[in-house]
């Protein structure tokens, strides 16, 4: 493991769940923005990145916490969004990160991915 990949999971992390959070607020009624979706969709492709590096995470660790940030960010989304498809591939990573599989989690992950850009290419056809 080398030193750079631990900052770069938290960094990782903590980008796509403070990008999410104010996106994904629950005062929040309107879907997201071409943009939001594409910026999500990228955020989520570099933790992706970061998780397979196989970086050790430890139970309650930094990184820890900046995943579990993630999933609650990304379930406020997957309601807004009202996708079920969404909301299940959420649950997968929720569940994966109890767990600690990170196989698991990172499929959930690259599947919520795909998700974000599906949406972005059915509400966002000129992007």
């Amino acid at each position: 493991m080398t030193m750079r990949v631990l900052p770069r999971l938290v960094i990782a992390g903590l980008m796509v769940g403070s990008l999410l959070v104010p996106l994904a607020s629950p005062a929040r009624a309107e879907k997201f923005a071409c943009d939001d979706l594409v910026e999500m969709a990228n955020s989520l492709d570099e933790l992706s990145d970061a998780m397979e590096s196989g970086v050790e995470i430890k139970q309650d660790s930094p990184e820890d916490k900046a995943l579990r940030s993630v999933v609650d960010a990304l379930s406020d989304a997957a309601k807004i969004e009202g996708n079920q498809a969404l909301y299940d591939a959420v649950e997968e990573m929720d569940q994966a990160w109890h767990a600690m599989d990170r196989s698991g989690f990172v499929a959930a992950v690259d599947r919520v991915t795909t998700i974000f850009d599906g949406l972005r290419a059915n509400e966002c056809p000129a992007n």
